[in-house]
C-alpha cells in the first residue's frame, strides 16, 4: 500500500469516527418541559432503600426541584427522606443542603453537597455520611400519561456509592471508630410531575 493510499485510509477512518461522535451527540436525550420555570414534584412509588455495611436503610422519599428552561441536559432535585429505619432501628436522615442531579446524557447521577456538608444518617451508636460524588450509574425513566400532560416515573438503581461509618457499634466497622466504604447502593422509584402557576404541564425525555 502506497503512502498516499495509507494517508487516505487514515483520513476516512478519522472522518467516520468524527461522524459517529457527532451522531451520538446529536441523538443524546434531553429533559423537556412545556414551559419555562417548571416546578418538579416527585412522589415515591414505595419506600426507597439504600444498603450500607451497617444494614439496609428504608425511608419514605419525596422530591422537589425547578427547571428554568424548556430543554436541558439535566435536572436537580431536593430530596426529603423521612420515617427511616436502619437495619430495622429508627434512624434520622439529614440532607444538610445536599441535592441530587439527574443527567440525561448517559443517565448518570450526582450527589451535590455544599462545601463541608454531607448526607448524614444517624442511628443509635452509628452515623453514616455520604459525601458529594458522581457521576454514579444509573437511573432510567418511563413516560406516564398522554400528551400534553405527560409525567415521568423515575427509577433509581445506583451502586458503588462512597460513604463512611462512624461508631464502633456500626456493623461492618469491625471495632474501628470510623471506616470508609465504596459499596453502597440506592434503589427507588418515584412519579414526577411538572407544574407552572399551579397547573400541571407536560415533561418528557427524548
Amino acid at each position: 500500500m502506497t503512502r498516499t493510499l495509507k494517508s487516505l485510509v487514515l483520513v476516512v477512518v478519522a472522518l467516520a469516527a468524527f461522524a459517529a461522535v457527532g451522531a451520538a451527540t446529536a441523538s443524546a436525550e434531553e429533559f423537556h418541559s412545556e414551559t419555562e420555570n417548571t416546578t418538579l414534584t416527585g412522589t415515591q412509588v414505595e419506600n426507597h432503600k439504600m444498603t450500607f455495611a451497617a444494614g439496609t436503610l428504608k425511608c419514605k422519599a419525596s422530591f422537589e426541584g425547578l427547571v428554568e428552561s424548556k430543554t436541558s441536559e439535566s435536572f436537580e432535585l431536593t430530596p426529603t427522606y423521612s420515617e427511616c429505619t436502619l437495619a430495622g432501628v429508627a434512624a434520622v436522615f439529614d440532607r444538610n443542603g445536599c441535592t441530587l442531579k439527574f443527567t440525561t446524557f448517559g443517565f448518570f447521577f450526582d450527589i451535590k453537597c455544599p462545601a463541608g456538608k454531607k448526607f448524614e444518617i444517624t442511628a443509635p451508636g452509628c452515623t453514616i455520611d455520604i459525601p458529594s460524588q458522581g457521576p454514579i450509574s444509573t437511573w432510567s425513566f418511563v413516560p406516564i400519561g398522554s400528551p400534553p400532560l405527560v409525567a415521568l416515573k423515575i427509577l433509581i438503581a445506583l451502586s458503588k456509592i462512597k460513604y463512611s461509618q462512624t461508631g464502633k457499634a456500626c456493623p461492618g466497622n469491625l471495632g474501628a471508630e470510623e471506616k470508609t466504604f465504596e459499596n453502597g447502593t440506592y434503589n427507588g422509584e418515584f412519579t414526577m410531575i411538572g407544574e407552572n402557576s399551579g397547573k400541571q404541564v407536560g415533561i418528557w425525555i427524548e
